[in-house]
């Protein structure tokens, strides 16, 4: 297999069919929503947690809420409150299976599970 690296690929500027970027649209639609931009922040407690959370759903922008050291349903029901998408990240653990369970029992389901 042949690798490329910057020395051996070359961008020649080309005439582009916009005129200005605000002509663009880099929004994408997922599960009945309309999201910014098509970037995920990672699902990790050192990267999102609930207010960061809110703050990109609120603002139009896709997030996972990590799954360590927080109270899902909590966050959840908080986000249902504000007319906000609810994206949570589980695992695999009878723990996990148990969450989605009581999310739906308590009617506040989820629109993305990661």
């Amino acid at each position: 297999m042949e690798i490329f690296d910057y020395e051996n690929v070359l961008l020649l500027p080309r005439r582009c069919a916009v005129a200005s970027r605000r002509e663009c649209d880099p929004s994408v639609e997922l599960g009945g929503h309309r999201f910014r931009l098509p970037v995920v922040p990672a699902n990790m407690r050192t990267v999102v947690d609930d207010r960061i959370c809110e703050w990109l759903a609120g603002h139009g922008y896709f997030y996972i809420h990590h799954r360590f050291d927080n109270d899902p349903l909590a966050f959840a029901r908080r986000m249902r409150d504000q007319g906000l998408p609810v994206s949570l990240s589980v695992g695999v653990r009878e723990s996990d299976r148990s969450l989605v369970d009581t999310l739906a029992a308590q009617g506040l389901g989820a629109d993305f599970l990661t």
